[in-house]
């Protein structure tokens, strides 16, 4: 895990505070402009998010490669609950690592959003098709 908090961004509900002008999103969301929003949820931020994630699974993915593991990057494993697409899965003869990157915004802790993914794919639907890939 890594936390990274620069406090850089301008947003109207930060910059509008104490004023009766609009907080709104200036993308049209229809939600105040918070940085959270903008860094989750906001349409108009789809792309710089997705690719912000993507270039976090890569850099992993290229770091691991090298010592002894076999990545897969992005694989589907299909449950009754659903489609999973972990960012990374690693198997080595030892054990088998799950890795989903996530960005969380300043709502919920770092701890929380851990404990969300490790449920998410600690399923024995999960776990049987991760070590027999």
């Amino acid at each position: 895990m890594a936390k990274l908090w620069v406090n850089t961004m301008l947003n109207h509900t930060h910059m509008k505070k104490g004023q009766e002008r609009s907080q709104m999103c200036r993308a049209g969301c229809k939600a105040p402009e918070s940085r959270g929003h903008i860094l989750q949820r906001c349409h108009r931020s789809d792309f710089k998010r997705i690719n912000r994630q993507n270039n976090i699974v890569q850099f992993l993915a290229s770091r691991l490669r090298k010592p002894r593991w076999n990545i897969r990057v992005e694989p589907t494993i299909r449950t009754s609950q659903g489609r999973r697409f972990p960012d990374l899965v690693l198997p080595s003869k030892e054990q088998v690592v799950v890795r989903d990157v996530q960005v969380v915004g300043p709502r919920i802790g770092m701890s929380e959003a851990l404990h969300l993914k490790v449920a998410k794919y600690s399923v024995p639907e999960v776990i049987d098709q991760v070590r027999g890939a």
